[in-house]
């Protein structure tokens, strides 16, 4: 060993070797040219431990970064200290899970239409109040659940847009242009991680691609569907994610490896699908009307229900809640038979 470290031929060549560990060949486009190019998860900077809320995705990163060869002491510290919340974290969590059972006994409460085409977005208030709903209409509209009436409309097409800078007042960040993902078609879904770094993008020609947010790199890209792609979403763990396309395909995906994990031929679109905190149950909006529960370990169809005559463009899960949008603009307000309306 000692013989071939002190050759001729390693101290001509060791130069490579640092360029590829400490140097200019550890990042970029050098990176690629090099093939050395590791999991994102395994690059300083990219995994913020203190922003996650759950035990799995913590695990999961700390497992992740402390196994890699492109780990540092600060990360590994911040991240033995972040697993020693795991355990409060995980009783708080838990409590904002909508549980087989709460889906199980689903039913309609409420619905009303305010929109002309369209819902492509809900969003349930904090207090569970009102909801503001967007749509093709380019319509912003908030309903009133207390009083069952429309409280505010918005042409959001001739809107302007004000980002308020920082302030003792206003603590939010101005918006600043970091840089943009280029696509070889349009986008039609998009789902982010619950930190932010993690990106999952599906297009017009049935590409979907995985980004590092933080970065901007491009970790993977695959031809998943024949046709558009109409909904993806990560699990919670940030371990698979779920696309649905025109082709009538629900494909679930490993994020590491891009292995095809699950293929199902519905003979049915889905067109909107919502990762539930418990990483196994996923909800669907389909082209039938309907919402769907799907286990993704066992790959199986749980419960449909159908509220809508119209094919399920939006959803949003709250804790006990459910809300849908249908292509139509009637929403629906879903909740368990126990509890109060």
């Amino acid at each position: 060993m000692r013989a071939a470290l002190e050759s001729d031929f390693a101290s001509e060549n060791i130069h490579h070797w640092i360029d590829l560990i400490f140097g200019y060949k550890q990042v970029g486009e050098e990176t690629e040219k090099a093939d050395n190019v590791f999991y994102y998860m395994t690059y300083e900077g990219v995994v913020d431990l203190d922003k996650f809320t759950k035990d799995s995705p913590r695990h999961y990163s700390f497992t992740t970064v402390s196994s890699s060869s492109q780990e540092n002491e600060e990360i590994k510290v911040k991240a033995e200290q972040s697993v020693q919340l795991a355990e409060s974290s995980v009783a708080s969590s838990i409590q904002s899970c909508l549980s087989l059972e709460d889906i199980s006994a689903l039913y309609e409460t409420h619905q009303y239409t305010l929109h002309k085409s369209g819902v492509t977005g809900l969003q349930l208030t904090e207090d569970g109040c009102s909801i503001f709903s967007v749509s093709q209409d380019t319509m912003l509209k908030m309903y009133s659940l207390e009083d069952q009436r429309q409280l505010r409309s918005f042409n959001v097409s001739n809107m302007i847009w004000q980002f308020t800078p920082s302030s003792e007042l206003h603590r939010f960040d101005s918006a600043v242009f970091v840089g943009q993902l280029d696509h070889e078609s349009g986008v039609y879904c998009q789902d982010v991680d619950e930190t932010g770094s993690l990106l999952v993008t599906g297009t017009e020609e049935g590409q979907v691609v995985i980004w590092n947010v933080g970065s901007l790199y491009r970790i993977a890209e695959m031809r998943a569907h024949e046709g558009s792609v109409n909904a993806v979403g990560i699990s919670s763990d940030c371990r698979k994610f779920i696309s649905c396309g025109s082709d009538c395909l629900l494909k679930i995906f490993d994020v590491e490896t891009q292995t095809e994990m699950v293929v199902k031929n519905l003979g049915y679109q889905i067109h909107c699908v919502v990762w539930c905190n418990n990483l196994s149950l996923i909800l669907c909006g389909t082209d039938l009307g309907q919402l769907e529960v799907w286990d993704s370990d066992k790959a199986n169809l749980v419960s449909a229900v159908k509220g809508h005559n119209a094919p399920v463009t939006s959803l949003e899960v709250r804790t006990r809640c459910v809300l849908t949008g249908d292509k139509e603009g009637k929403i629906c307000v879903w909740k368990p038979m126990w509890q109060d309306s």
